[in-house]
């Protein structure tokens, strides 16, 4: 659950992976695909958070065997982007 402080921020998803095959995320139901495929992803998700309620979240990733080193989700003052 993404907590209610959420409501009115800029929401990103940062992950960081070893194998460079993060293809994106699906957030309820819509798919976000980073720039560029790398280890290290910052994703604006702020559209598809649902702040208080459940959100979903699938990782896209690659074929190969994959490291998860990091997830989390990181708040911002509206218009302010990492």
């Amino acid at each position: 659950m993404v907590d209610a402080a959420a409501e009115g921020k800029t929401v990103v998803f940062h992950a960081t992976e070893r194998s460079g095959e993060l293809h994106g995320i699906v957030i309820n139901g819509k798919y976000v695909a980073p720039q560029r495929e790398s280890g290290e992803a910052n994703l604006n998700i702020t559209p598809w958070v649902l702040p208080g309620k459940k959100n979903d979240v699938v990782l896209m990733m690659g074929g190969s065997p994959e490291d998860i080193n990091s997830l989390s989700l990181e708040f911002y003052k509206p218009g302010t982007y990492p």
